[in-house]
């Protein structure tokens, strides 16, 4: 009975022995190639998704909000070529010894009456022997007669090319404010002259900017007037040359 059993045994693991890899069952081949598939994929398809959905964080920047209107509420810039209404009763008497630096016209002069510079004045018609001094467009109450104790000089050539070709000499902003060109030595920035003083404390810098509806760049300084402090594109309702 011993040698029976011992002998099945013996059998038993020839036959296993004898048998190759793909007899043994295919339950082992599936279980390792299916751990092995979800792994991988899945770990792609993760990668590429995060990498097409990540976006850059928006930058912060800081902006000044100006408390001018920035688009014009007008189609165009009113241009008003200034000619003086009558003949003021005030009068003066002063010389002039040159054309205007501020209006680009054969009929208007740099005079002085005493110690006081009067630029633009402006030719009377048929009247070679006064002048018309305007001290604002705006008022007409301070104009006043400038007798003239000499002639007028020989006016310069109109020139589109001189410094004050693209210059206005009052102006009015859409909100209101009124700004005046200045004379003398004024302060400079990025190569841009300061060329005009406003009504509400402002400068305007460099040339006014022409077209349809013209514009300018109104700065406010610092108390030393050493550096700009606040600056904003404004546009024109009314300009006088």
């Amino acid at each position: 009975m011993k040698i029976k059993v011992a002998s099945m045994i013996i059998i038993a693991m020839l036959f296993i022995s004898s048998c190759g890899p793909e007899q043994l069952g295919p339950t082992l081949i599936p279980t390792s190639t299916n751990t092995q598939t979800p792994i991988i994929t899945p770990t792609a398809i993760l990668t590429s998704t995060v990498t097409e959905t990540e976006t850059p964080t928006p930058m912060t920047i800081p902006t000044y909000i100006p408390t001018f209107t920035l688009i014009p509420t007008f189609e165009s810039t009113q241009v008003i070529v200034f000619h003086p209404k009558g003949v003021p009763t005030q009068e003066r008497t002063g010389s002039c010894w040159e054309g205007s630096i501020f209006l680009n016209r054969v009929d208007a002069w740099r005079c002085t009456s005493g110690d006081i510079i009067y630029d633009p004045c402006f030719s009377i018609p048929e009247n070679d022997q006064a002048v018309i001094c305007v001290i604002s467009p705006l008022d007409n109450s301070t104009s006043f007669k400038l007798i003239l104790t000499e002639p007028l000089p020989a006016h310069w050539p109109i020139s589109t090319n001189s410094a004050w070709a693209n210059s206005a000499w009052v102006f009015e902003l859409a909100d209101g404010t009124n700004c005046r060109i200045l004379g003398g030595a004024t302060a400079t920035f990025g190569g841009k002259r300061v060329n005009y003083s406003c009504s509400d404390g402002w400068y305007v810098l460099g040339d006014l900017q022409k077209g349809k509806v013209w514009a300018a760049q109104k700065i406010r300084e610092s108390s030393d007037y050493s550096s700009i402090v606040e600056s904003v594109k404004v546009f024109i309702r009314i300009v006088w040359l």
